[in-house]
């Protein structure tokens, strides 16, 4: 006779489970980065890939709200 598996389902948003290996400080850096992004970059940045272009002040707006 053999044993049955017990199948988890997959949770798609963070399949590998790294949310729950990370540290609360790490997550307040992940949860600030996510949040800058999706601010005033995201429709530049989809613009530029759309156009296959290089946005540089995208890169700067980065360096200085990181520091």
């Amino acid at each position: 006779m053999t044993a049955r598996t017990h199948w988890m389902p997959l949770n798609w948003q963070d399949p590998f489970e790294l949310n729950a290996q990370l540290m609360e400080e790490q997550r307040m850096v992940r949860d600030s980065a996510q949040q800058f992004a999706q601010g005033s970059p995201a429709p530049r940045v989809q613009n530029a890939f759309r156009h296959e272009q290089t946005d540089a002040s995208l890169f700067a707006e980065m360096t200085v709200n990181w520091r």
